[in-house]
């Protein structure tokens, strides 16, 4: 064999050279694309462990999902468990003491229900107990202790509102506020006092469109009279023109005053004290002025709000 070896060593270069050293398959699209789906996968198994490690409260019903649960409560009680019956079932060891993690909460629910005894009777929609301690705010597309299958709408919780409902909601309450005035031009200086009317981009100021980035206000105290009005109408040109008349001044050049953040809890308790400006014109002015012109002989602060 050695000898045959030694004889003919070329040959067997040339079978390895040939079939070994030499192959050029391409690798199999398939293995390919799963080699690339180990570290998609590998990714995400770090992601799932980074976030398991912040949960501050873990469930003991291990791969039991929380409607299972409920479910074989139902069966044993013969009705409906409770959100609060449920979350102390899948917070209790096998032993029934209560996980540490979930022991204040478990806490509260009980001396909610003796504050309270009325809320076990209480619905989701009309704020059960479970909400009431734990908040009423659920997560996005699905209600909390029931499982994954049952959604805001199937229980009649309301969903999150969207980002352009909620600015809308909060522009709305900017009505009737009073509001300082600061200067067109990049300064902090205070140019009048005044009182939103409108925010509606639709709405007409001096035969002009109010647009998004203008509030429609009615001024009602002038701090610099010389000051130059954004939007300039006929006669009017600077705030001393302006003065108890309505205006378009810009959204972001306006701060809510102090005074009016103190008084909108006292205003709240009557819808009737509600602040609503009263627009006056130019000849409403001069109409109720005294001896001397531009010096009125009722005060006009009054009107400005009824």
């Amino acid at each position: 064999m050695d000898k045959q070896w030694m004889d003919k060593p070329s040959k067997h270069i040339d079978y390895l050279s040939s079939t070994g050293l030499q192959n050029k398959r391409e690798i199999d699209r398939v293995h390919h694309e799963t080699f690339h789906e180990w570290f998609r996968l590998h990714a995400r198994s770090i992601r799932g462990k980074a976030n398991r490690r912040m949960l501050r409260m873990l469930h003991t019903a291990g791969s039991k999902s929380h409607a299972r649960v409920g479910h074989d409560m139902g069966v044993k009680t013969g009705r409906p468990p409770r959100r609060d019956e449920v979350f102390v079932e899948t917070h209790k060891q096998k032993n029934g003491e209560i996980i540490p993690e979930a022991a204040e909460t478990v806490e509260m629910l009980k001396e909610a229900v003796e504050v309270n005894p009325e809320l076990k009777n209480k619905t989701i929609q009309e704020g059960d107990l479970y909400s009431r301690v734990c908040g009423t705010k659920e997560p996005r597309g699905r209600v909390r202790v029931l499982g994954k299958g049952p959604t805001p709408q199937d229980v009649g919780t309301p969903e999150p509102r969207s980002p352009v409902l909620e600015e809308l909601h909060n522009s709305n309450q900017e009505v009737g506020k009073d509001v300082i005035l600061y200067t067109v031009l990049r300064s902090d200086t205070p140019v009048a006092k005044a009182t939103i009317v409108s925010i509606d981009p639709s709405s007409l100021v001096g035969g002009q469109p109010l647009g998004v980035e203008f509030y429609e206000v009615v001024v009602n105290v002038v701090l610099k009279r010389d000051a130059l009005l954004p939007r300039p109408y006929d006669d009017m040109q600077t705030m001393a023109d302006a003065q108890y008349t309505s205006i378009a001044w810009p959204n972001n050049r306006l701060n809510v005053s102090k005074r009016s953040a103190m008084s909108k809890s006292a205003n709240s308790k009557s819808a009737v004290n509600t602040a609503c400006p009263l627009i006056v014109s130019t000849t409403d002015v001069r109409s109720i002025s005294g001896p001397n012109p531009g010096t009125p002989s009722t005060p006009l602060a009054a009107l400005v709000k009824l």
